[in-house]
């Protein structure tokens, strides 16, 4: 029986499914991908020793919540390929119910890591907002790379993997919204992560189309998009910016929320931390305990500040944007 005190970091994550987002080291030093400032953060991950202890602490930050995601952001060129198969295998040999799910790069989605990911039954999420000529005209991809993304997820859907495909939507491609959702139902995807892209600037008209392209999409998934799902669908009454996610950041620090990852936290994230994975594991499950009630809604109280401290009205009308997706999701 699990003894520990009952407090709002576990109620928050109580009745949502928990997932631990993994950086490593090379991840915040290497990749260009997020906007956060990069520093050497002192070889969280080397030894390969410290496997097993990483995993014995994941699964004090996610204790007595069995139904728990492990996410990495994998198969980069920087991101340390064989310590996360490492990870993900060792997790399975001991016995840990957790489900493996990594983010990754689509041009990195060789038959080798196709194969691995089938074998262990490690979901996979990649991103496809749109059509060919939405790509290129935003992107500036080149048409044979997008052609090979197509491949890729045709080839994943037809195979006995789990998967979800990130499909966002922008003020730019709201517009496109309907064709993007009918061409990706060609290439066979059943399961899309529709997201509202936060943070940039909606407006009150682009707000009004988006609701519109929703509330048709609602109508056709009753008959022309038969079998389409939502991953987040059941997310869709938690706070965008607050669901129950714990991100591990390359220096050992566990936050609260992948928010952090955001620039504009960078001189804030000593305020707002869980725990530190670098403590043995005696101090690690006091920071833990330590994230009580009060400090727990201070943490939170104080991301949502600095959002709205940061971007002021946009924020709301990004807020508006995510409630017509919420609205959605109720619809179907």
């Amino acid at each position: 029986m699990c003894t520990r005190k009952y407090t709002a970091f576990n109620y928050l994550f109580k009745s949502f499914l928990f997932m631990v987002i993994v950086l490593t080291r090379r991840c915040n030093s290497n990749c260009g991908y997020c906007g956060v400032y990069k520093k050497d953060s002192g070889r969280f991950f080397v030894p390969w020793l410290q496997i097993d202890d990483l995993l014995d602490k994941i699964v004090l930050l996610s204790e007595s919540y069995w139904d728990n995601e492990m996410r990495f952001f994998w198969w980069e060129p920087y991101l340390e390929r064989d310590l996360l198969e490492s990870i993900i295998t060792r997790s399975i040999s001991r016995g840990f119910p957790f489900r493996h799910v990594i983010n990754s790069n689509w041009k990195l989605l060789d038959d080798e890591a196709l194969y691995f990911a089938e074998k262990n039954k490690v979901k996979l999420i990649l991103s496809c907002n749109w059509e060919l000529s939405s790509h290129i005209l935003t992107r500036w991809w080149r048409e044979e790379d997008i052609l090979k993304l197509y491949g890729t997820i045709s080839k994943i859907c037809s195979k006995d993997i789990d998967y979800q495909i990130n499909f966002t939507i922008l003020p730019a491609t709201v517009e496109n919204m309907i064709e993007n959702v009918r061409f990706l139902y060609g290439l066979w995807v059943r399961n899309l992560n529709i997201l509202v892209w936060l943070y940039i600037w909606w407006t009150e008209e682009g707000i009004g189309v988006l609701k519109e392209k929703l509330d048709e999409l609602s109508r056709l998934i009753k008959t022309e998009f038969s079998g389409l799902a939502f991953a987040n669908h059941f997310f869709s009454s938690q706070i965008p910016l607050f669901n129950s996610e714990v991100t591990i950041d390359s220096d050992g620090i566990a936050y609260p929320n992948m928010v952090i990852l955001e620039n504009f936290f960078n001189g804030y994230k000593h305020k707002i931390k869980l725990a530190d994975l670098k403590k043995d594991k005696i101090e690690f499950k006091k920071d833990i305990d330590n994230a009580d009630d009060e400090n727990f809604r201070i943490c939170e109280s104080y991301i949502k500040k600095i959002i709205e401290d940061k971007l002021g009205e946009i924020a709301k009308r990004d807020y508006s944007a995510n409630e017509a997706l919420t609205g959605f999701f109720k619809s179907i």
